[in-house]
């Protein structure tokens, strides 16, 4: 009698790994379009940016105040300029941030002009729009002085204008205000500062 054969298992084959998956080239970024250049001129200054920058920096280093203080001097003059009832409110905010010390009042007088009162602010004088008392004549200049109230008093400061400031027939730079001052302003109109203690 045959002997029946054992069945062998079959013969395990030896797997294969998987064949490596190619990589995905990298996509080549889109073309650049408006709002990539829209983006690329908000961060570019103008040139109307850099020549504000240049006039801000300008006056900073000759009244040797920060740009910041610069600015929002500049801010508070032009709402006063335009919305006249905002100066209250703006002078308000001011003294809320200034110094408890009482800030003696400042009385500026022109002829043809109404008489102009200063709480520890600044006063531009000139010809330009901009000046609080504007004299338009040759011999003044846009911006041609300023009183500001520093340290505890009031100077005025001639901004390097060409026809300069007189006190006495003297011409000068700077004088310290305590009241019954005259300056004559490009040796043309006299300007009298009177002081009013707080």
């Amino acid at each position: 009698m045959a002997k029946a054969r054992k069945k062998r298992p079959p013969a395990k084959s030896a797997k294969r790994p998987p064949p490596p998956k190619a990589k995905a080239r990298p996509k080549a970024p889109p073309p650049p379009g408006p709002a990539a250049a829209k983006r690329a001129d908000a961060t570019t200054p103008t040139e109307a940016e850099r020549e504000l920058a240049f006039v801000i920096h300008t006056l900073a280093v000759r009244t040797g105040q920060s740009p910041r203080d610069v600015l929002a001097r500049a801010v508070v003059d032009y709402a006063a300029k335009v919305a006249p009832d905002l100066r209250e409110a703006a002078r308000r905010t001011e003294h809320a941030h200034a110094e408890p010390a009482p800030v003696p009042r400042l009385v500026v007088k022109a002829e043809g002009h109404a008489p102009i009162e200063l709480w520890g602010g600044e006063l531009l004088i000139g010809g330009d729009e901009a000046c609080g008392l504007r004299i338009t004549s040759p011999l003044v200049a846009p911006m041609h002085a300023r009183v500001a109230f520093k340290d505890g008093v009031y100077v005025y400061e001639d901004l390097q204008s060409r026809h300069g400031s007189y006190a006495k027939g003297e011409k000068l730079d700077v004088l310290p205000l305590s009241g019954g001052e005259v300056v004559d302003v490009g040796g043309y109109l006299p300007v009298t500062f009177e002081l009013v203690p707080a």
